[in-house]
């Protein structure tokens, strides 16, 4: 009985993981603006993107975020995130010269890797 006592109080002390190690990755929409994300820019007009990043991998973990306008990345940004810490980011970004349709992809790389854990991306018509 009193070992069923013991395990039973270490297990409610110290729960098993019940989530597998993940991370999310999302644009977050602008609330303030006609449409939630821009499809449309001018030419070397700036605009605002929100990214947010959930660290849910059972420790810390740093990251980074790269921007590329189709497939020339312009950008990279550094964050670490503590374990179940969701961080919104900010990106300024700045639509080529030439008018044209660019997919704009934000890809998320963790700690040192090579190959993007996650991405997203956005369609956006650069037009006088």
């Amino acid at each position: 009985l009193l070992v069923a006592i013991l395990s039973t109080s270490y297990l409610a002390m110290n729960p098993a993981l019940t989530t597998a190690a993940h991370s999310e990755f999302f644009i977050e929409p602008d609330s303030t603006a006609t449409t939630p994300y821009p499809d449309r820019l001018q030419p070397n007009a700036v605009t605002n993107i929100t990214l947010g990043v959930s660290n849910h991998e059972h420790q810390s973990l740093s990251y980074r975020i790269t921007v590329a306008w189709n497939q020339t990345t312009t950008q990279s940004h550094q964050l670490r995130l503590a374990n179940n810490e969701t961080q919104l980011y900010p990106v300024q970004i700045e639509a080529p010269p030439n008018p044209a349709r660019y997919r704009v992809q934000f890809q998320l790389y963790k700690q040192n890797e090579t190959e993007p854990a996650l991405q997203t991306r956005l369609w956006i018509r650069v037009q006088e």
